[in-house]
């Protein structure tokens, strides 16, 4: 009896240990996915700003358009050529830097969309942008600024490892369907991505961390996504 009894007490105390574990282990899980969102949150905020100034800074320079004018046609009148080429590029290069595409409705939307745009057609890689959504009020921002962004890194990222400019693209859907919206992202690549789980990894340091916040905006309001990958086209779909 004495042995039955310590028997049942130490099965008792190894059920009890073993559910404390899958707690901590359910706890820690659960901290590492709200740090992450809580990161990610952080820089999406600080890329918007940083957008913000952008547009910001361009609008002052078409405010002030007249002055400019008037100090490009002193330079010219004084003969000074080459400090009014000079002036004038100055002006073209921040009126790029800070030129805003209108997608949609948006303007956040527009923003973060714009940025990664130009970023990508500078590193030649073709791009068609598709957008007909346009209620975006039921999500944060800052989570679409993450899932765009992220997406749109991995797509440049992946483009940028052809070797020949001819066969970079990226193609770019948003829109509506049964009051959800949806994200059709598809890019060209070279280098055969990895999976696991049906979900692309990297084992290289610092990287991976972005496809973790991807997933973890979509599942925040409930949606499916999926990654896939066939004859040098690599696609991201979610729906939420």
């Amino acid at each position: 009896m004495f042995e039955n009894s310590s028997a049942s007490t130490q099965k008792k105390y190894f059920i009890l240990s073993m559910l404390t574990i899958e707690y901590a282990s359910q706890r820690s899980r659960t901290e590492r996915e709200n740090l992450l969102l809580t990161t990610v949150s952080i820089q999406a905020k600080k890329e918007i700003a940083q957008l913000s100034d952008s547009k910001k800074q361009a609008a002052i320079y078409r405010h002030d358009l007249k002055h400019h004018m008037n100090f490009i046609q002193n330079c010219i009148q004084e003969q000074k050529t080459e400090e009014a080429l000079s002036y004038i590029n100055e002006i073209c290069t921040t009126l790029q830097s800070g030129a805003i595409q209108k997608y949609c409705e948006n303007e956040s939307v527009n923003l973060i969309l714009s940025s990664y745009i130009e970023k990508a057609q500078a590193l030649q890689i073709q791009t068609t942008i598709f957008v007909t959504a346009t209620d975006f009020s039921r999500f944060q921002i800052t989570d679409l600024c993450s899932l765009l962004s992220n997406a749109l890194e991995n797509a440049i990222h992946a483009c940028t490892q052809i070797t020949y400019p001819e066969g970079r693209y990226i193609n770019l859907k948003l829109y509506e369907k049964n009051e959800q919206l949806c994200i059709n992202l598809a890019n060209s690549y070279e280098e055969e991505p990895a999976f696991e789980n049906d979900i692309p990894v990297s084992h290289k340091v610092g990287h991976g961390f972005g496809v973790q916040s991807m997933i973890s905006v979509v599942n925040k309001y409930s949606g499916i996504y999926g990654f896939f990958a066939q004859n040098g086209e690599f696609r991201f779909q979610a729906t939420f």
